[in-house]
């Protein structure tokens, strides 16, 4: 599971480091397979995840619906592997970064079984948006019971 928050530099080499307690741990994960997140970031998945539940979910999208094609297309099209280097940098494609907007500085957030990297300015301005997201659905929080 990744959780936290975490800000790094962009390399001029287009890299950026992983925190180290997203890379290691029981099994280290030896590829991720980036493509475009929600919200303008980057969302990078390990392989087996790609391969087994984002993959399954992309299968239940139905192909005859325009918005569905787009959203298939966007997360194909975009989808590219990348294996942590020694030092534990990934490589993230300038198409990538063109859409995240991504320049230099970023903030890499767990988000459960993914990660999802920002540009810095962009993670802010999305974060004092939730802030109040977050106060609005207070009450909903609270209210929702465990299942299972």
């Amino acid at each position: 599971m990744f959780t936290g928050e975490y800000r790094h530099n962009l390399d001029n080499k287009g890299r950026v480091i992983l925190p180290i307690k997203f890379r290691q741990g029981d099994e280290p994960i030896k590829t991720f397979v980036l493509t475009v997140g929600l919200d303008h970031c980057i969302a990078a998945y390990p392989q087996e995840i790609w391969d087994s539940q984002v993959q399954e979910e992309l299968n239940k999208v139905e192909w005859n619906d325009a918005s569905g094609r787009a959203l298939l297309r966007q997360m194909y099209a975009n989808a590219t592997a990348s294996e942590p280097d020694r030092q534990g940098r990934i490589f993230v494609p300038q198409t990538l970064r063109k859409y995240a907007s991504i320049e230099k500085d970023v903030v890499i957030i767990g988000m459960n079984r993914h990660i999802e990297i920002w540009d810095r300015e962009r993670w802010e301005q999305h974060a004092a948006g939730a802030q109040q997201l977050l106060a609005e659905h207070a009450g909903k929080l609270a209210s929702y019971k465990k299942t299972g």
